[in-house]
């Protein structure tokens, strides 16, 4: 029993992220959303729910100006490009390392991310207000769950 409670804990501290709120790190590519509400999902370019999450969720929220919105693929040989281009896609895509993704979320396990699109709400002081959990969360990809997070920070 005491074997049990050992990996359990194990597995909780393996995939354990920095309480929230919290200062959002430095990442050049969210630079341009300085001061503004900041919806990032960290994506894959070939996870379909990558592409209907910023297809059906953050496109229609940015082109409505409620949010800053950035994509960041962190998929090795990932097109950013041709991702925005075949989502239809009119904000920013980009593409960085995954060690930059990981200590960006402040991920301390191993070299994991679940489950994606891993979602990020930064509010105007640039703190991290909502963020997914490592193998991911459901209720960020909900638009109306999203946008009331995004109306709460504005």
């Amino acid at each position: 029993m005491k074997v049990i409670g050992v990996i359990a804990a194990a597995c909780a501290f393996a995939f354990a992220q920095p309480p929230l709120p919290r200062p959002a790190p430095s990442l050049n590519v969210l630079s341009p959303c300085k001061g503004q509400v900041t919806v990032a999902a960290f994506i894959v370019t070939t996870c379909p729910h990558c592409q209907r999450f910023t297809r059906n969720v953050m496109e229609p929220m940015y082109t409505g100006k409620e949010i800053c919105a950035v994509a960041i693929a962190f998929d090795e040989g990932g097109d950013a490009a041709r991702f925005a281009s075949a989502q239809g896609l009119t904000f920013p895509v980009y593409r960085i390392e995954r060690k930059f993704v990981r200590e960006f979320l402040g991920l301390t396990g191993p070299d994991r991310i679940i489950g994606t699109p891993q979602v990020v709400v930064i509010d105007k002081r640039g703190r991290i207000q909502a963020q997914s959990k490592p193998e991911g969360s459901p209720l960020l990809l909900q638009r109306e769950v999203l946008h009331e997070i995004v109306e709460r920070l504005r």
